[in-house]
């Protein structure tokens, strides 16, 4: 925000709040909504260089054999010591946080009253998410705490916002089944990649994508709040450039033999080096993996040959069985310059995606992913790797994301049957999701594309709002267990 500069980026983010005020006035013009998401927090809530500073970092230099001569070559380390240093000073011998930076954490809570007291009149808001994807070794107590406090923020300036939490790779019922039970207005995402799996044929995919929807269910079932596939794409390896950071990658990705196309012009006016210089082959300093251009091209994602759009059609459809059997879905990003896999534009205008997203039905997803009387349906929940529900904590699969700012769309998909079997949400949630449907029938959301889910409500008394909101403003300071 514009009052809450931090190093070393004071001035390098000047008129980013008048660009996001566009949006927004875009948004409200066109009926749509957005979900303000808090990407980056000081000293990093999970070490990636999307959350602002890629923690942490190791120099070093290695002589190399050039034709004849000897070059020594700048290098880093940063994925096998990553760190992240916004609750506290991480201690990789002990895997742990010996003391809370309240400081950092009250600054972050600033930063949340701020957004929602610039922008509490907006029209176009939907919701906010205080905090992107801290990292699994965040002490959940804390965790849970920052989430609490930032809510009555929220709640006390702009009750009707949703709050959305990140699972914080932690996506599995016990670590939040009963966390702030009874709350209006809240919801849980978690994000699922299938471009750090290993390398295999498409059917695999296919098994991986239609199995997603079990976890799901899960989570849906048992956690008391709606559950949302908060990111995903299309993409099966690592090749976009830069997705694992610059002029870097995890150890030994890609894993498959990336393709080249010409590097795109730059989008914000003239930048130095850019586009790369088409004379000069891959430059320094050097990561752990390969990703950066050479000789004016760029890497791509690994295509399926002829058969490129039917599998990646194909693949949509199946991800979409699977998100769709929650309250709703985000795909990142809305738009890339060369990389369809990861650009909601580019895939829809390549027919990967349905032409109406909001119209995808029951039968849509049962045509996708038919039962499989063997199986139990086919679903298998979230296995590690994939950045979702069960990632265990040397996993790799934490996402570096594109860097490329998004935008999506959202949309109101039809009620559940009355044949469907899944667990009915509470009839607040259900009441508040009929509200958005009469309000609109589109909406879109800044940094993602999802399908609303509306469903019925529990027999019995429902929960009324004096009730969530008397559980909610009696919290002072709980105590979580670790």
């Amino acid at each position: 925000m514009r009052s809450k500069p931090y190093g070393p980026y004071v001035g390098c983010t000047d008129g980013s709040l008048e660009q996001l005020e566009r949006v927004l006035a875009l948004l409200d013009k066109y009926g749509m909504k957005a979900l303000l998401d808090i990407h980056a927090v000081r000293d990093s809530q999970n070490g990636f260089d999307n959350s602002g500073h890629g923690m942490d970092v190791r120099w070093g230099s290695e002589d190399q054999l050039v034709g004849f001569d000897v070059m020594t070559i700048t290098t880093f380390q940063h994925w096998t010591i990553r760190a992240a240093h916004w609750m506290g000073k991480y201690d990789h011998e002990t895997e742990s946080y010996p003391v809370k930076n309240q400081s950092n954490i009250d600054f972050t809570l600033a930063v949340v009253e701020e957004m929602v007291k610039v922008h509490k009149d907006s029209p176009a808001i939907w919701g906010i998410e205080p905090v992107n994807e801290p990292w699994q070794f965040t002490p959940m107590a804390w965790l849970k705490e920052f989430y609490w406090q930032a809510y009555h923020i929220v709640r006390k300036a702009k009750p009707e916002w949703m709050f959305v939490m990140h699972d914080s790779f932690r996506g599995t019922p016990n670590a939040w089944w009963d966390f702030m039970k009874g709350c209006p207005n809240k919801a849980l995402e978690t994000h699922v990649y299938q471009a750090w799996n290993r390398p295999g044929v498409i059917g695999a995919y296919y098994t991986q994508a239609c199995g997603f929807k079990k976890g799901v269910r899960v989570m849906e079932e048992l956690v008391d709040m709606p559950f949302i596939v908060g990111e995903w794409s299309l993409a099966t390896d690592n090749c976009c450039m830069w997705l694992n950071g610059f002029n870097d990658n995890l150890p030994g990705f890609p894993k498959v033999t990336c393709g080249m196309v010409q590097c795109a012009e730059p989008y914000m006016g003239v930048q130095p080096g850019a586009p790369p210089d088409p004379s000069l082959s891959l430059q320094g300093p050097y990561g752990t993996g390969v990703s950066g251009p050479q000789f004016g091209q760029c890497p791509v994602g690994f295509e399926w040959g002829d058969m490129e759009d039917e599998y990646m059609t194909k693949l949509t459809s199946k991800l979409l069985h699977s998100y769709t059997a929650g309250h709703g879905w985000f795909f990142w990003n809305f738009k890339n310059e060369m990389e369809p896999r990861w650009s909601f534009l580019e895939a829809h205008r390549r027919g990967w995606f349905p032409k109406d997203v909001s119209q995808w039905t029951e039968a849509d997803s049962d045509a996708a992913c038919p039962p499989n009387p063997d199986d139990g349906g086919g679903a298998q929940g979230f296995p590690a790797g994939t950045g979702g529900i069960a990632l265990p904590p040397d996993s790799s699969a934490e996402v570096a994301k594109s860097v490329l700012a998004s935008i999506a769309t959202v949309a109101a998909s039809p009620a559940a049957s009355a044949g469907d079997k899944a667990a009915p949400a509470p009839a607040t949630l259900a009441v508040l999701l009929l509200a958005f449907a009469l309000v609109a029938t589109l909406l879109v959301a800044v940094s993602l594309v999802r399908v609303l889910r509306a469903r019925a409500a529990p027999a019995g008394r429902p929960l009324l709002e004096e009730d969530a909101a008397d559980a909610c403003s009696s919290y002072h300071r709980i105590e979580v267990p670790q």
